[in-house]
């Protein structure tokens, strides 16, 4: 696929931000599945405030640009890996407020629906990305941009100052004084 130079650059830098979320959520899940029917608020919220310190604002960035047609389907199936986990949490912890910048921004289940089968998209099988950064940027190219010349620059025909006025015309008065003297 073809794309800007500066949709080239969103993409290689999604990546990072991709194993962050990635790595974040496996934790949650992990932690999940070891405290079993423990449903203490305390440790609720200790799982929340993990996930959020690992996350922050990545959540927004990540999936800013998720309908875009160059969004990469695999960061797409991230999305569909890590949205079911949310459920558990709150099944398990339905007194606790979720953060907003990160669980505003999981898709709905409508959302997963559709690319699962508009899109032929599926949740990864395990909590590892199954491409490298290289991998991904292979299915794209960089856009040559036209060759148009430069825009010369245009100077600007404004009427002079009054600061400017003044001094052209007070210039000859005054050589005219000195040759009086």
């Amino acid at each position: 696929m073809e794309v800007s130079l500066v949709t080239f650059s969103f993409i290689q830098a999604l990546y990072p931000i991709e194993e962050q979320i990635l790595s974040a959520f496996e934790d949650l899940c992990n932690s999940l599945e070891e405290m079993g029917d423990a449903s203490s608020c305390s440790l609720g919220l200790l799982f929340l405030h993990k996930l959020d310190k690992a996350l922050g604002n990545n959540m927004a960035t990540f999936i800013e640009h998720a309908d875009e047609s160059w969004f990469p389907s695999s960061y797409i199936e991230l999305l569909l890996t890590i949205t079911p986990i949310c459920d558990p949490f709150e099944e398990s912890f339905p007194s606790l407020s979720l953060p907003n910048n990160i669980f505003s921004h999981i898709p709905d289940m409508d959302k997963c629906h559709s690319w699962e089968t508009e899109l032929e998209l599926e949740a990864f099988k395990a909590f590892s990305f199954p491409e490298t950064l290289d991998d991904i940027l292979d299915k794209y190219t960089i856009a040559n941009k036209s060759s148009v010349a430069p825009k010369t620059k245009v100077s600007c025909k404004c009427s002079p100052s009054l600061a400017t006025i003044s001094k052209s015309a007070s210039a000859p008065i005054s050589k005219k004084l000195s040759f009086l003297a």
